[in-house]
């Protein structure tokens, strides 16, 4: 009986295994038009056998995004080189989904309208004029600017747990610590448009009334 031939490069099994899979084709397409077959059933048997060799030895090279071939080359005791497509991680694929859920929550917490909602309810919820009868305008600046700072260390606060949960992968903790700085920005320049557009003008009303 006639062995498999097992070729030395990825080029001569990809060549041979096409060549195999035509040679079944025609067989079994004669077969189904009545003609006689073109193999015996010993030649048809052994091609059967050797596209099962050849199909797990080639794997067709596939192309990314950019139309280059991405691959990595092993090589089996026959010295077949197999070329097996490797996927193109970037550093934003070693993040974690959570850590995304994460950032659009805490950045919709972070917005200018919702630090401003939630802080000034959490103000006038405790805000008593009695307080503030005898307080020096600093005091009374510190009062009218807790409930934000308190805000803001809660959000930060919950950064440096995130980043402590997902230390162990470099690039989740780079991401985590850029996103800190870029997120602490963010919550500044909010804070200033509040400061000037509601909390001094509170703080001024504040003063000529106590």
């Amino acid at each position: 009986m006639k062995e498999i031939n097992i070729p030395k490069t990825y080029e001569e099994a990809l060549a041979r295994k096409k060549e195999v899979l035509e040679l079944i084709n025609a067989y079994n397409e004669a077969i189904l038009n009545g003609y006689p077959p073109t193999l015996s059933d010993e030649e048809i048997d052994l091609l059967q056998e050797e596209y099962l060799v050849l199909n797990d030895l080639v794997i067709e090279k596939e192309h990314d995004e950019n139309g280059d071939i991405v691959y990595e080359e092993q090589f089996t005791d026959e010295g077949v080189v197999i070329e097996k497509r490797v996927k193109k991680r970037t550093f934003f694929d070693e993040i974690n989904p959570a850590i995304y859920l994460y950032m659009f929550v805490v950045l919709l917490f972070s917005s200018w309208f919702m630090m401003r909602v939630l802080c000034f309810d959490l103000l006038i919820a405790t805000f008593t004029w009695e307080k503030y009868q005898n307080a020096t305008p600093f005091w009374i600046w510190v009062g009218v600017m807790l409930p934000f700072l308190a805000y803001i260390i809660i959000l930060i606060g919950l950064n440096f747990i995130f980043l402590w949960f997902f230390r162990k992968n470099k690039a989740q903790r780079i991401f985590l610590k850029w996103w800190i700085v870029g997120h602490f920005v963010i919550i500044i320049v909010n804070l200033l448009i509040i400061y000037f557009t509601d909390i001094k003008p509170l703080f001024d009303l504040l003063i000529e009334n106590i």
